[in-house]
């Protein structure tokens, strides 16, 4: 599919002329209607499964963070599927566009009218954090997307997650090899380390090193840098 963008101005516009809570299907532009149902379905077994979890745990209150999650798996095979590519993903106005005149009644559901969400700062819009998010924590078996047990490990983690892993990606982008083995070293070690906000000092950790070593070139390879990572912090390099 070819897609459509919206840059910021013309974002704006159309933004402030969204009936939100009235917006449905026969508001979509005919070339994404089918892309409008589907992640409409999608959406809506989201919310189900949600209420589900919330049954089985009623003191379980990381209902916002499974719906970035568990929309975000769901948004990023959709789009997928829908022809979306990497340099695609990579592209703003395509998300704005997404944002503001395909689902925008998803995204306000989640956001309310918080512009910066839909278009306003490049990197809290939205649907660009949440299909990253499970872009960059991907995992695989076999050569093969493993959306099971990725989906297993994403629900251990919490929105502080989102911000530090997209958000965190060094000097020269991403890194995907090193940043898929961190995200699943974190959440086999999650319970073994006690200290506050683990994860996000070894974001930082990480992004300042990468400006030193490269990983591939560590003793031990990547494997072994990350194993390095966490080890300063066991050790008792630096302090909670």
């Amino acid at each position: 599919m070819e897609w459509e963008e919206l840059n910021k101005q013309e974002s704006e516009e159309c933004f402030n002329n969204i009936d939100f809570e009235n917006f449905s299907y026969h508001d979509v532009d005919n070339k994404y209607k089918k892309l409008y149902l589907e992640l409409s379905d999608k959406f809506d077994d989201v919310l189900e499964e949600i209420e589900e979890i919330k049954k089985s745990n009623p003191k379980n209150n990381k209902r916002l963070y499974y719906i970035d999650c568990l929309f975000g798996l769901a948004l990023f095979r959709t789009m997928n599927k829908f022809g979306l590519t990497y340099h695609d993903a990579n592209n703003n106005d395509i998300w704005r566009f997404i944002s503001i005149k395909v689902i925008p009644d998803i995204v306000y559901e989640r956001w309310g009218d918080n512009a910066n969400r839909y278009y306003g700062a490049s990197n809290r819009i939205w649907l660009k954090s949440i299909w990253w998010y499970v872009y960059i924590s991907l995992q695989f078996k076999n050569g093969k997307p493993d959306y099971d047990f990725t989906k297993q490990m994403l629900l251990e983690f919490d929105t502080d997650y989102i911000l530090n892993i997209v958000d965190r990606s060094g000097h020269d982008g991403f890194r995907l090899k090193l940043s898929r083995l961190l995200i699943r070293k974190l959440y086999e070690n999650k319970a073994m380390y006690p200290i506050n906000r683990f994860h996000r000092k070894i974001m930082i950790l990480n992004t300042a090193r990468l400006r030193v070593f490269d990983p591939e070139m560590y003793e031990g390879g990547i494997e072994g840098y990350i194993d390095d990572l966490f080890n300063y912090f066991l050790n008792g390099e630096i302090g909670e």
